[in-house]
């Protein structure tokens, strides 16, 4: 599975998303610091599971290399 590409794009995604929030809100004049709050909350966790992810596949490629 592309566990990791999946999390990785979703975080990156996330990350643009909370800062076009931003410059609505300047624009619009409106709060929007929960909602930036939540979006950069979540950007950082699924950052996280991408990381594990990349690892746990890493781990699994290198423990089924052969060397002869």
């Amino acid at each position: 599975m592309n566990l990791g590409i999946t999390f990785g794009t979703s975080s990156a995604l996330l990350v643009c998303v909370s800062i076009a929030t931003v410059f609505l809100g300047a624009v619009l004049k409106a709060s929007v610091a929960v909602p930036v709050a939540l979006l950069f909350i979540l950007a950082m966790a699924a950052f996280v599971a991408a990381l594990v992810c990349f690892l746990r596949e890493v781990l699994l490629a290198v423990k089924s290399l052969v060397l002869a």
